[in-house]
């Protein structure tokens, strides 16, 4: 892969993580889902202890780990978004990036 198909997909990439940023939080339906998301994680926290039935124990949690998935995806697009954007530094100046040593050595 060369390195101008690489900032492409990087550049996209942003434009995607910004778009959905700045328009999801002003979005009145997402609004309204995300707050029946955080009420529905509200009754399962409640109710952990009234599920008996293994089965249906299991799937609270996946359900839990779904909606919170959910909640927090704005944060993952953040997330991505600031990796993206050291990716693309990287690759537009690849002489001033000094990489990390953790390991001491």
């Amino acid at each position: 892969m060369d390195g101008s198909n690489d900032r492409d997909i990087i550049l996209q990439r942003i434009e995607e993580c910004t778009t959905v940023i700045n328009e999801i939080g002003s979005n009145p339906a997402w609004k309204i889902i995300l707050g029946d998301m955080e009420y529905d994680r509200k009754r399962l926290d409640d109710n952990w202890q009234n599920i008996i039935e293994e089965t249906k124990l299991k799937e609270a949690r996946i359900l839990k780990m779904a909606i919170m998935h959910l909640v927090n995806i704005v944060r993952k697009y953040e997330h991505d978004l600031v990796s993206s954007q050291e990716e693309l530094e990287k690759l537009d100046n690849p002489g001033t990036i000094i990489n990390k040593d953790y390991d001491g050595e």
